[in-house]
């Protein structure tokens, strides 16, 4: 059995302060959407008058993977289908973590301590891009986190654990797994972990 599954990440064209006070995040708007489908082995760039394609493509998923995306990613992509996104089968990276030590982590800490690389750029940075219709950049930026987000989720799959920077030191936990049937090929099996 091959994994079905779906790691994505948005990128919007507005900061919280250009909305009107008390806003909910469906207003921020999308500027750029990065995928990757693990049935096709593709990553794939949505601008935002391609997400109804998108949206198409997350229907025959098992998982739907991204690192604050049930706090942030699914709620600004909501706006944009009628398809109801908190319904899907969702694993935040950024919730697994936080239930083990209690705060939220940044992607880029989980980046340098599990897989010993960093985010190319400062998320603020993308609404600059988008603001300047420097595309090639902004879409670099997504897609390199979509990247990483991808990897941390494979480091999950196959340790059952994640990685962390904090003030002094890298440290390790044990995450909940996700919620599908994994193959008995992945390595965690293997060793009877599961």
């Amino acid at each position: 059995m091959d994994l079905n599954y779906c790691v994505f990440d948005i990128e919007t064209q507005n900061w919280f302060t250009d909305l009107p006070p008390g806003s909910d995040h469906s207003k921020l708007k999308i500027s750029v959407l990065g995928a990757y489908f693990s049935k096709d082995n593709i990553y794939i760039a949505y601008l935002e008058k391609d997400l109804s394609a998108f949206v198409e493509k997350l229907k025959a998923v098992d998982l739907v993977i991204g690192y604050n995306s049930i706090g942030f990613d699914l709620p600004v992509l909501q706006p944009y289908t009628d398809l109801e996104l908190k319904s899907l089968n969702s694993y935040d990276m950024l919730l697994e973590l936080e239930k083990q030590v209690g705060f939220k982590v940044k992607l880029d800490d989980v980046a340098k301590a599990t897989l010993g690389i960093s985010k190319t750029d400062k998320g603020s940075n993308a609404i600059l891009y988008f603001r300047e219709g420097n595309w090639e950049k902004l879409i670099d930026y997504c897609m390199w986190d979509v990247r990483i987000t991808k990897e941390v989720f494979e480091y999950i799959l196959n340790t059952g654990k994640l990685k962390y920077k904090d003030l002094i030191e890298n440290k390790e936990v044990t995450v909940d797994p996700p919620k599908f049937n994994l193959p008995k090929s992945l390595k965690y099996f293997e060793k009877g972990i599961w």
